[in-house]
């Protein structure tokens, strides 16, 4: 009889690729952005379509799959320039519109049209990075590339599936005597607040940074809207170079955070500053990308090989 553990090694890798593309369709690439507790994902998958008189042309389908069903849905994506990065538990998506720039954008289900999330003043661009199931969004927005402002969002949906964004973009505040943040992820909303994970760093167009990964704790109102956040709490750097850096890239409700500091891993267990995680030998850099309550980590390491070349492993 096998074993829990032999039983993982035993599970089938699948790509995440369209059944029944038009002929004149080839496949190049695709990309999974995020799965979701009930095991859907949602990404994009790219192919060169030949076109009547013999030229090629890029397209992009916005995907969903159910993998209880392996069941494909391509979903709303006006001119292939819509890439969905993140599904909640009731399969509410969020991602970024790409045609002529950057906006964040909002599916409310498979068969609903991309809405774009609203912007901060004078702002341009911006993307939606994560969404739970209270309807709360994290991403950006900002002016140019280097003026990214982390944020958050409210959606609601009434019973005619229309939407409104009952708040936000609401601002996170950064540390003191820096000038912009990132928001990267969060968590569900328990007991009337979230947290949101990310970092805090200086003004663009001076030497950036030190960038710093941090935590906001972010209550919701009794009418749903949601509270100032307050100062973000610093989790610290490895402190590997001059200047120290770190990103907080992941978040659980537990409130342990995964991240990179300085090019290589870390985790922040609640409450506490950034510790390096093991790594194999010679590992050049790393990065943590995710977190489940289990306290499992996934990302990947790059590796120095003899003779200076390198590999990068999934960890």
């Amino acid at each position: 009889e096998s074993s829990a553990a032999s039983d993982v090694y035993k599970r089938q890798i699948v790509p995440f690729l369209a059944p029944d593309i038009p002929p004149n369709f080839e496949s190049v690439a695709s990309s999974v952005g995020d799965l979701n507790d009930v095991g859907h994902a949602v990404g994009a998958e790219h192919f060169e379509e030949e076109l009547p008189d013999g030229s090629f042309q890029t397209v992009r389908w916005a995907l969903h799959l159910d993998m209880a069903s392996w069941t494909y849905t391509r979903l709303q994506a006006p001119n292939g320039s819509y890439y969905p990065g993140c599904v909640n538990n009731l399969n509410q998506i969020v991602g970024e519109r790409t045609d002529g720039g950057r906006a964040p954008v909002f599916w409310n289900g498979l068969d609903a049209a991309p809405v774009d999330l609203p912007l901060l003043p004078e702002d341009t661009e911006g993307s939606a990075l994560g969404i739970n199931d209270a309807g709360i969004i994290v991403g950006f927005s900002s002016h140019d590339a280097s003026s990214d402002k982390g944020v958050v969002w409210r959606v609601f949906v009434d019973e005619n599936g229309d939407v409104s964004f009952v708040d936000g973009p609401v601002p996170l505040p950064p540390l003191d005597g820096d000038t912009r943040t990132a928001g990267l992820d969060l968590t569900e909303l328990i007991d009337g607040s979230f947290q949101v994970s990310g970092n805090s760093r200086g003004e663009a167009g001076t030497p950036i940074g030190p960038a710093e990964a941090d935590v906001w704790t972010i209550g919701v109102d009794p009418d749903g809207t949601l509270a100032t956040p307050p100062a973000p709490v610093a989790l610290g750097t490895l402190v590997l170079y001059d200047p120290t850096n770190s990103y907080g890239n992941a978040i659980i409700v537990l409130g342990d955070v995964c991240g990179s500091s300085d090019g290589m891993p870390y985790v922040a267990p609640a409450g506490q500053t950034a510790q390096a995680l093991p790594v194999t030998r010679n590992t050049y850099r790393g990065q943590a990308r995710d977190i489940n309550d289990a306290g499992e980590i996934v990302g990947y390491l790059t590796i120095l090989l003899k003779g200076g070349s390198h590999i990068t492993e999934d960890a």
